[in-house]
């Protein structure tokens, strides 16, 4: 009796999380639906290695259609809940950085050091800026609708486009160089903003399982 060997062009080798995975029983035939069937799971790739090479984001549309068939691929995850728990405790910590670097910004201004106040202005932004972009990041990877998550009155979609409001009045004191308006933004306007940063990030949290 005679066997025929299997077409090796056909044939594919998939680990995930250093485990085979049966890409064919499921109907999964190329790197994209393999992306979405992980997707699926609440897991977030970390790596991907295909033929031992890292593949080139910039054509990822490209990298997504590559059949499975002929194929080595290396993928390794994590979970979403995780990495989302991890980013929130670490935003508690800039959150709080940030409040600092507003209140040594505020009171350098009304002494008369606009110099030292910009400085710790731009630390205070760079934090702002980073949570802002964190707390959205986090709403896709979860698919979270930040228009449904309530902080007492409102909602944190409207919080965070109030906010973003509220940076570009402070830019445009610094640009003119109004440090009456700056101060007054800085001391009154956004005196809480570390508290309702605190508030956001305790809301996020509540939506992970």
């Amino acid at each position: 009796m005679f066997y025929s060997m299997p077409d090796l062009a056909t044939l594919s080798y998939v680990t995930v999380d250093d485990h085979p995975f049966d890409a064919s029983a499921i109907g999964v035939g190329t790197i994209g639906q393999l992306i979405d069937h992980v997707s699926q799971l609440r897991r977030l790739i970390t790596s991907i290695l295909i033929d031992g090479q890292s593949p080139d984001l910039d054509e990822l549309e490209f990298v997504r259609r590559t059949p499975l068939a002929g194929r080595v691929v290396f993928m390794q995850t994590a979970d979403h809940d995780v990495i989302a728990k991890q980013v929130l405790e670490q935003l508690d910590q800039i959150v709080d950085l940030a409040d600092q670097f507003r209140t040594q910004a505020a009171q350098h201004l009304v002494s008369g050091g606009y110099g030292e106040a910009l400085k710790k202005l731009g630390v205070c932004f760079g934090h702002w800026s980073t949570t802002q972009e964190s707390i959205g990041k986090v709403a896709r990877l979860l698919r979270i609708d930040l228009e449904q998550i309530m902080l007492s009155e409102q909602s944190l979609d409207t919080f965070l486009k109030q906010f973003a409001q509220q940076l570009n009045d402070v830019k445009t004191a610094i640009e003119s160089r109004d440090y009456v308006q700056l101060s007054d933004t800085l001391n009154y306007e956004m005196n809480h903003a570390g508290e309702s940063w605190k508030s956001a990030i305790q809301a996020m949290k509540r939506e992970i399982h």
